[in-house]
């Protein structure tokens, strides 16, 4: 795991996940129209590229925090507690954006989301 934190090789890896999965399922799928496809590439994003680099960052500072702290240079301190935590918030967030049902994107009966 060091290795891979100190060579700098995760931060494109969530990305570029991204960008192939979202290109396959444009393909493989075909949707009707830019909406959709849009719609496509967003769940993609924010799956792969805000929910899984989030929470391996929040892992990265939960639990290689000597590792981190001195990639980034810094010394070990709470404030990685804070920011794997706050990471964690994000990951948590980019999952939720991920879910497939149309309820939470749509109005209510009185003009309200949700």
């Amino acid at each position: 795991m060091s290795y891979v934190i100190e060579a700098n090789v995760m931060p494109m890896v969530f990305p570029t996940v991204a960008v192939i999965g979202a290109l396959v399922s444009t393909t493989v799928r075909r949707p009707a129209n830019a909406a959709e496809r849009l719609e496509t590439w967003l769940r993609w994003w924010f799956g792969a590229a805000v929910g899984f680099g989030a929470l391996w960052i929040a892992v990265a500072f939960f639990f290689a925090t000597d590792t981190f702290a001195a990639v980034i240079g810094y010394q070990t301190s709470g404030f990685q507690w804070e920011v794997a935590t706050a990471n964690l918030g994000f990951a948590v967030v980019g999952f939720f954006l991920v879910r497939t049902s149309e309820r939470p994107r749509s109005r209510g009966q009185h003009g309200r989301l949700f």
